[in-house]
């Protein structure tokens, strides 16, 4: 399963979905009163513990089949990981667009300031 590094020159709204991600995993695991040993076991040795781990610390961002295998360990739907519980769906993807429109505006910004 393919992670990425979470580097801080990636755009501010992939950091966002990344710190979103590792909050939603560690949550969804206290919920169940699981460790990262318990997760990891239900992905059926497809993700390491230290994977997980990294992903939860940002240390790296699961690709998309990751997400998908995280899900399955969980026992929820992808989007659980990717969604703010505290937000109405609608309200997420307007914070989501909103987010990579400033993180556009701003490299455009940037790009046209070097010129």
């Amino acid at each position: 399963m393919q992670a990425h590094c979470v580097p801080r020159t990636r755009p501010t709204a992939e950091r966002a979905l990344a710190r979103l991600i590792a909050r939603r995993l560690k949550e969804l695991r206290a919920e169940r009163g699981w460790n990262l040993w318990d997760v990891a076991e239900r992905t059926d040795g497809q993700l390491a513990r230290s994977t997980i781990g990294n992903f939860e610390s940002l240390a790296s961002f699961p690709s998309i089949p990751a997400l998908i295998v995280l899900a399955r360990a969980l026992d929820v739907h992808p989007a659980e990981l990717l969604l703010d519980p505290k937000q109405s769906p609608r309200d997420a993807v307007a914070t989501a667009v909103l987010r990579a429109a400033d993180s556009t505006i701003a490299a455009l910004a940037a790009q046209l300031g070097s010129v």
